[in-house]
């Protein structure tokens, strides 16, 4: 998958971010910080799992495959 390495990335950070909001009182600007980092990581991951699955084109069966698969024979 090209986008991979990026959504990886993407999705450790957010989880980081995630974890760290744990720890901070939720009304301080801290809070109001991370919530906004939180949601640009996550907007980011999406962004490059939409990109993979737009750019994702099933592998097409090879005929001595699909021969393999249906014992040699051949649908009329």
């Amino acid at each position: 998958m090209p986008y991979r390495r990026e959504a990886d990335i993407a999705l450790a950070a957010w989880r980081a971010v995630e974890r760290k909001l744990e720890s901070v009182d939720p009304t301080s600007p801290e809070a109001a910080r991370l919530l906004e980092t939180s949601a640009e990581l996550r907007a980011s991951y999406n962004a490059c799992i939409e990109r993979a699955r737009a750019a994702y084109t099933p592998e097409r069966r090879h005929a001595h495959r699909q021969d393999e698969l249906d014992g040699g024979r051949r649908s009329a």
